[in-house]
């Protein structure tokens, strides 16, 4: 199984991000849109996983899920890897809980090192994928810069997700594996 743990996006912000994509689009470059059912930020990828494995890695979750709080999110503006100038990855960016974010991420690695998965060894980076680029153009440059200060709203994060990935022609196709719900905040035990 080609596993990888993730972070959703709300329905409720995929009209802001895919308006986005559709501006970026507007360019005439050649981009692989990510569709809005697949938006989420991947906290740690996998690989292909034996499914003896997974009851394991969903234990681990199941555990870090219990000591992290729900926090919140700001999805704010456009960005792309590795520069703007030579787009391969467009991505949309974090203004407001990016420590929690990142930490949230640590701990993922953390829990999965402990039960024998290997560590990543590229630092987390936090940004939602919009797209990945096959072939740019100087227009898409211009409206990535553009874009640069879209604030696409807030978001809850609330659970982390083991998520399965199949990857087919058209794409990849997800499935939940587990769900983790991450504790509840202070504002919301009250």
């Amino acid at each position: 199984m080609r596993l990888f743990v993730a972070v959703g996006v709300p329905a409720a912000l995929h009209g802001a991000l895919v308006a986005a994509q559709d501006r970026l689009g507007a360019s005439g470059a050649d981009v692989r849109w990510v569709t809005p059912v697949r938006l989420h930020f991947t906290l740690k990828f996998l690989g292909e996983v034996p499914e003896s494995r997974v009851q394991d890695i969903s234990a681990a979750l199941a555990n870090l899920s219990k000591r992290h709080a729900r926090f919140g999110v700001g999805l704010h503006g456009v960005g792309a890897f590795p520069t703007p100038r030579r787009p391969r990855v467009i991505w949309a960016g974090v203004s407001a809980g990016e420590a929690a974010l990142g930490a949230l991420a640590v701990g993922v690695e953390d829990a999965l090192a402990a039960c024998g998965c290997p560590r990543e060894r590229r630092p987390f980076s936090t940004h939602l994928t919009l797209g990945r680029v096959k072939r740019a153009t100087p227009d898409l440059t211009r409206r990535i810069a553009q874009e640069a200060e879209t604030d696409f709203g807030p978001m809850r994060v609330t659970m982390v997700v083991l998520m399965c990935s199949v990857l087919h022609r058209d794409g990849p196709e997800y499935s939940a594996v587990s769900e983790h719900p991450l504790a509840g905040g202070a504002e919301e035990r009250g």
